[in-house]
């Protein structure tokens, strides 16, 4: 996500396990943090090609998850994974990205990820500076 408020030099990333299906669920957050590790990439190479050099935050509401992304020891719980867990870790490390945590209360991808409640919707919506914008207030008609 890009953030207005701060330039586009920093931009963030949320990663959610929600949407996918894993055997476990240390699988389903490293899932969920190596997608979206990659589309970061992906923006990151776009934006430098127009000079703009981001730093790449990514945050994650598993404490354990970015443990393991920061620990360099053998997990054998975690061979099923190591693959992706490896990737994560070499990019971690070379500090190609800045994962971090955020409280789930915290992370305002949910507003377009998830079906909030009304009260819930309006908290991350004014903490994110959005506004709502009328329909009939945009689009009168003449009748």
């Amino acid at each position: 996500m890009l953030d207005g408020k701060k330039g586009l030099e920093n931009s963030e990333g949320y990663c959610d396990s929600d949407w996918g299906i894993s055997l476990s669920s240390t699988e389903a957050e490293l899932r969920s943090i190596s997608e979206l590790t990659q589309d970061v990439f992906w923006l990151k190479k776009l934006m430098e090609e127009f000079n703009i050099s981001p730093t790449m935050n990514v945050w994650c509401d598993n404490q354990g998850e970015i443990a393991l992304c920061h620990n360099l020891l053998y997990h054998h719980k975690t061979r099923h994974i190591n693959i992706r867990l490896n990737w994560i870790r070499d990019n971690v490390l070379r500090k190609d990205i800045d994962l971090q945590y955020v409280p789930t209360t915290q992370m305002w991808d949910e507003l377009f990820t998830k079906g909030l409640g009304r009260p819930k919707h309006q908290d991350i919506s004014a903490q994110q500076g959005l506004i709502a914008v009328s329909s009939k207030k945009v689009c009168k008609s003449n009748h």
